[in-house]
């Protein structure tokens, strides 16, 4: 089939049936890895609509154990220096990944108008629903040390941000696990999306705002996603109300 002639039903019923057997981060990386492509098809003129916009990302298989796919603190605040001090193109994407709990199809679609909407404010358009597009606070400081980094690397004429391969991503992920010591195969990426979350609980975000920053469609979801944070969370707060009346 040619680019052109791929529509919405077309690439929806490719997704289902790579679905068959597949968890569902696995599909949502070949979605995002597909959607760039056609991204570019439709920037070129190839094509006159997006069919990969709004379209259901289901896996038909259970992902590992959740809490195999979480970071501790220490080991994720870790990660981020490690990153902040590099300066190629993959790991000041996985920074931006990092500070901001973003997913990869968040990040790769970002152009330096994203990056630089407001003071202390970034835009992930993102590509899953109308509710993955948002604005996610940032420190000023890291925008400034991103667009620092960014200025070094040639500017793409279509005004995004990274070029960057979700495999490049990977690898430059894996080497900054072995230089501070995390030897978990079940650590990705994605991974740096559930620790975020773990820590803004930790520091008392309310789920309200942690759900809109991941760009969640519903509260429900972020609750099924991250009961087990949220229960660990719930007990740590019953100590601290046993403490106030002790």
């Amino acid at each position: 089939m040619l680019v052109k002639n791929i529509t919405r039903i077309e690439y929806q019923r490719f997704l289902n049936k790579y679905a068959q057997g597949h968890t569902d981060e696995t599909v949502r990386k070949v979605h995002g890895c597909l959607a760039r492509c056609i991204k570019d098809a439709l920037y070129d003129g190839y094509l006159k609509k997006d069919p990969t916009y709004d379209v259901n990302i289901k896996g038909t298989e259970k992902s590992k154990d959740e809490k195999f796919k979480y970071i501790t603190i220490k080991d994720y605040l870790n990660l981020l220096e490690y990153f902040k001090k590099r300066d190629e193109e993959s790991y000041i994407f996985l920074y931006i990944l990092g500070i901001t709990g973003a997913r990869y199809s968040d990040v790769i679609n970002m152009t330096y108008k994203d990056l630089n909407k407001a003071n202390g404010i970034a835009h992930l358009p993102g590509t899953k629903t109308k509710n993955s597009k948002r604005d996610v606070e940032v420190n000023p400081r890291d925008i400034m040390r991103i667009n620092s980094k960014l200025a070094r690397l040639p500017r793409r004429i279509n005004g995004k941000l990274f070029s960057v391969s979700h495999t490049s991503v990977s690898k430059s992920f894996k080497k900054a696990k072995e230089v501070i010591g995390l030897n978990n195969d079940n650590i990705t990426p994605y991974s740096l999306r559930h620790t975020h979350t773990s820590y803004l609980l930790s520091k008392g975000i309310s789920i309200e705002y942690i759900s809109k920053r991941l760009g969640h469609s519903i509260i429900s979801q972020t609750l099924k996603t991250y009961s087990h944070l949220l229960e660990e969370h719930k007990k740590e707060q019953g100590q601290r109300v046993r403490e106030l009346f002790s």
